[in-house]
């Protein structure tokens, strides 16, 4: 499957907050180019539209307006993070991470390697990325990605900060870990795309995928993706991760694993044991204060029996 980015604000893939009017975002191509021979994508920020932020110096550039005085925009900039120019949202310009309502206490670079693990940026793998002071020059070439099998386009998670594609020199995939008091507990949040927690809004969005596609609408909507429209794009509703290019021995739910092995869902419906078997390794589970964060109502209605309300019996 071939690899793209989403970029991830209120008209896009990954990670902030939905509002009640969002749009599905437009799926771009990422353009993984040799070393220095810079392109430009289009981004957020209205002040730098045809900026590169693979360039270090860049990203900090975009921060000009930042709000928020207690998040270090250097220490952003250095996490791979650029800023969108809305709110306090920003976007890992490597793997299109985005997070926003960031909260005292949060770590730019731990939060990028726990929701998007995945980030070549956050492998520390060749992504373009020219840190200050690093001659452009010497940046090793950017390595090719395999379009043979069946991979993510975006992620597109919804890391509230408090935690949904692009390069890195750091790890991980989703909501940062806010602080709650003095208790140090995480902010409570929902699914990336809370209009298709359902299993029901899943499956009306596949109404125009190709029928000429093996795996059926009832296979992706069951596994938590939604259609965008475009090709043949999904995207969890929950983790905001993308995958396109299904081969036909291609099992969503396998998929969905291998590539965004944290998705909350796929650990709460499949269970720690599937993920180990798919990408063979051990998985930690959610802690408690994470588990808050999973809003699976889809699950839960498709899976779970109705509740049955016994009625008192009356007495003679």
């Amino acid at each position: 499957m071939t690899d793209y980015i989403r970029n991830n604000n209120r008209e896009n893939l990954h990670n902030l907050k939905p509002t009640a009017n969002l749009r599905l975002p437009s799926i771009q191509p990422a353009s993984h180019l040799p070393n220095n021979n810079i392109s430009s994508d289009e981004v957020d920020n209205r002040d730098f539209p045809r900026a590169d932020y693979r360039l270090e110096s860049v990203r900090l550039q975009s921060y000009t307006n930042w709000p928020l005085s207690f998040m270090d925009p250097a220490k952003l900039a250095a996490a791979g993070f650029y800023y969108t120019g809305h709110d306090d949202d920003v976007k890992c310009f490597e793997c299109g991470l985005a997070i926003r309502q960031w909260v005292e206490g949060d770590n730019p670079m731990s939060d990028h390697q726990r929701w998007q693990s995945n980030c070549r940026f956050v492998r520390k793998l060749p992504c373009g990325n020219v840190p200050i002071g690093v001659d452009p020059s010497t940046v090793p070439s950017v390595s090719p990605r395999g379009s043979d099998v069946c991979g993510r386009y975006g992620d597109e998670f919804r890391p509230d900060a408090s935690p949904d594609f692009r390069s890195g020199q750091t790890e991980f995939q989703f909501p940062s870990t806010a602080k709650l008091g003095s208790q140090n507990l995480a902010q409570p949040k929902g699914p990336a795309h809370p209009e298709f927690a359902s299993y029901d809004a899943r499956l009306k969005s596949f109404d125009s995928w190709p029928k000429s596609m093996p795996q059926t609408k009832d296979q992706l909507a069951d596994a938590g993706f939604y259609y965008t429209g475009a090709s043949d794009q999904t995207v969890c509703y929950h983790c905001g991760g993308g995958l396109n290019d299904w081969e036909p021995k291609d099992d969503p739910w396998f998929q969905h694993a291998k590539w965004f092995k944290k998705c909350y869902y796929v650990l709460m419906v499949k269970g720690q044991d599937f993920i180990k078997s798919v990408i063979g390794q051990s998985v930690t589970p959610p802690s408690r204060e994470e588990t808050m964060q999973m809003n699976l109502p889809s699950y839960i209605e498709k899976v779970q029996p109705p509740a049955i309300v016994e009625k008192p019996e009356e007495e003679p």
